[in-house]
């Protein structure tokens, strides 16, 4: 439950990454999410392999083994989903507000404009690179606020599994 826990909170802390974190801003979070991976699977492992005879043992290790990576491979899938379809969600409610914000843009685009005149002297080649720009930061946010999403969905699964961790410690099966 505790290991579940610290990967939630190292979940939560990354809500707040924006497009300018890079490695560092994630190493301690790595190696605290780690420690919590860790523990984690050495919690599963002896729950798997207590009271097992030596006979049961490569069994259950070859099943524990097929679950871990079926569970990891369809969980990789699902969160990959949502972050695409949360993708495609911020970037329909960003798009449409740029558009219609035609002020800001405009300044936006005057900016660009305006540091890029001295390289170029072609007026439309400068405004197909100042939208080209302004298309790409765009794109930039939704795919940020997109992994922020995936970040709280993995912190929030994950309390409610360490809640259930907690509060149901007997419900492996007895034979």
């Amino acid at each position: 439950s505790s290991a579940l826990l610290l990967i939630a909170c190292c979940s939560l802390y990354c809500i707040q990454a924006d497009s300018t974190w890079s490695f560092e801003n994630f190493t301690i979070v790595m190696f605290a999410s780690g420690i919590g991976i860790g523990t984690y699977s050495l919690a599963t492992l002896h729950m798997v392999l207590y009271g097992l005879i030596p006979i049961e043992g490569p069994t259950c290790g070859m099943g524990y083994n097929y679950a871990r990576i079926m569970g990891l491979s369809g969980g990789l899938g699902i969160l990959s989903h949502f972050i695409n379809e949360r993708e495609k969600f911020h970037s329909a409610i960003l798009t449409p507000n740029i558009q219609n914000d035609e002020s800001v843009t405009a300044e936006v685009i005057n900016k660009i404009q305006t540091t890029l005149s001295p390289s170029f002297n072609d007026l439309s080649v400068l405004s197909n690179i100042s939208t080209t720009k302004v298309a790409t930061v765009v794109r930039e946010q939704s795919y940020v606020l997109a992994i922020n999403d995936g970040f709280l969905f993995c912190a929030l699964l994950l309390i409610i599994t360490a809640a259930l961790v907690w509060f149901c410690p007997q419900c492996k099966s007895q034979s």
